[in-house]
């Protein structure tokens, strides 16, 4: 009697499966080119997929995003610097737009912002708002030789500022001939309301200035920062529009801060649909148009408004254009009664009235005051341009705090104008190489005591 070979044990590599079948056996499906597809019966999803289908795929998907899309390429292609590159895509932006509303498939979109309360930007005009607002820009108009602007009186002239100051040549806050109306008292239970505005620079500075205030109880601020914004780009975002709304508030603020600038280095559309490039004539004069507009939204009320001055970049380029922003910016000042221009370029610049990324604190050690970009400040760098901006609010309000009945225990009252207080941080790797100390209070001269000691004035 034949004896039959035991089964594999279960769970064994074989295991029931070594079994013969018992049924008719029913050979494999054989894909040509590919292997038997095992346990399917259908090798069709194991083939290679070719790449040009991956391609025509991914293609087809960014078209159809495109054209569903397409108010909204719009937008980001007229936030493209003046120039031919931004024609270019102005121009691509607006034919696929106007294929998709030609057949109706912006309407989506369309209905959804609708539905949400707001319009897709360039909606309907084939290219994003113009520089003056609301109208149509077209392509980038050809430079001109003359700007035809209108002339400003000026209202005062000022004696230049020293060598090393980036207002040189230009008119720099005069001393002002008429008395200032008094100011309100301030007190714990009614602060001064001050509103900071601007890029990215006046994220850290507002944030400082709050700082200050919540020591003393003396003031509190709104804090309003626009990332990537400046006078350059109304049609990204008006400045000038947003100071006019916030100045026609039923509860305006009592002091404003402004501290901007850092994106304003390229070309500019006037609003005669001409193309002004930077470090000539005509760009300063636009700029000065547009800053003396900002600052006139709080004319009316007589606010007072401090504007910060950009400071040296490291870069020539960035370096010459910031100085022809804080030239405008101060020539403006100077012809307003209301409006403080503070200059910061010299306290951060060396004793040859350089860049300087390392400044020393009032210990004597070198601290890095810029960032690696080369353009913003330091957290501590910040906080000198806040107690700055803090001492000339204090220099127009009283901010001295209410003093307590004085006992046993009473401590004195926090100073109104309290005093930058510097946290070492971790060294860099890099040691800077040594620089003579600089006096933020006297326009960037040598002194015996250390660049982030004192409290400067404007």
């Amino acid at each position: 009697m034949p004896i039959s070979p035991p089964d594999p044990l279960p769970g064994r590599p074989g295991g029931d499966r070594a079994r013969p079948p018992s049924g008719p056996v029913r050979p494999p499906v054989v894909v040509p080119g590919g292997p038997p597809a095992a346990g399917r019966g259908n090798g069709a999803l194991d083939r290679p997929v070719a790449p040009s289908r991956v391609l025509l795929t991914v293609a087809v998907s960014v078209v159809v995003t495109a054209l569903f899309s397409s108010a909204h390429l719009v937008a980001i292609a007229g936030r493209a610097e003046y120039g031919p590159r931004r024609d270019a895509l102005v121009a691509v932006a607006g034919g696929i737009h106007a294929v998709a509303s030609a057949a109706g498939l912006d309407r989506p979109a369309a209905g959804l912002a609708a539905a949400l309360g707001r319009a897709p930007r360039g909606a309907g005009t084939g290219v994003p708002p113009g520089p003056r607002g609301g109208q149509a820009a077209g392509p980038t108009p050809a430079r001109t030789g003359v700007l035809a602007t209108a002339t400003r009186a000026r209202t005062a002239t000022a004696p230049a500022p020293p060598s090393g100051s980036p207002t040189a040549g230009a008119a720099v806050a005069p001393t002002r001939a008429t008395a200032e109306p008094p100011r309100r008292r301030v007190a714990p239970e009614r602060p001064l309301r001050v509103y900071v505005a601007g890029d990215s620079f006046a994220q850290p500075l507002g944030e400082e200035i709050a700082a200050m205030g919540a020591r003393s109880a003396m003031v509190e601020v709104e804090l309003d920062f626009r990332i990537s914004t400046g006078l350059a780009r109304p049609d990204y975002f008006d400045w000038p529009a947003r100071l006019a709304e916030v100045a026609a508030r039923p509860a305006a603020p009592e002091a404003v801060v402004v501290f901007m600038g850092a994106n304003d280095d390229q070309n500019m559309i006037t609003a005669e649909d001409a193309l002004v490039e930077m470090t000539t004539r005509e760009w300063r004069d636009e700029y000065r148009r547009r800053a003396a507009a900002a600052m006139d939204g709080f004319r009316a009320a007589g606010t007072p408004v401090f504007w910060v001055g950009l400071p040296i970049m490291r870069e020539p380029h960035e370096s010459a254009v910031a100085r022809d922003i804080n030239a405008a910016l101060a020539a403006e000042a100077a012809a307003r009664p209301w409006v403080r221009f503070v200059d910061i370029w010299a306290m951060f610049a060396d004793a040859s009235g350089r860049f300087a990324a390392f400044l020393p604190d009032g210990h004597g050690q070198m601290q890095e005051v810029r960032q690696r970009d080369g353009v913003h400040l330091q957290r501590v760098a910040t906080r000198e341009v806040a107690v700055r901006v803090y001492a000339a609010l204090a220099a127009t309000w009283d901010l001295t705090p209410p003093t307590a009945t004085p006992t046993a225990t009473s401590t004195a009252a926090p100073s109104a104008t309290p005093p930058a207080t510097l946290t070492p941080t971790p060294s860099d790797p890099v040691t800077p190489p040594p620089a003579a100390p600089r006096d933020i209070e006297n326009g960037g001269g040598p002194k015996s005591s250390a660049v982030l000691s004192s409290v400067p004035s404007i």
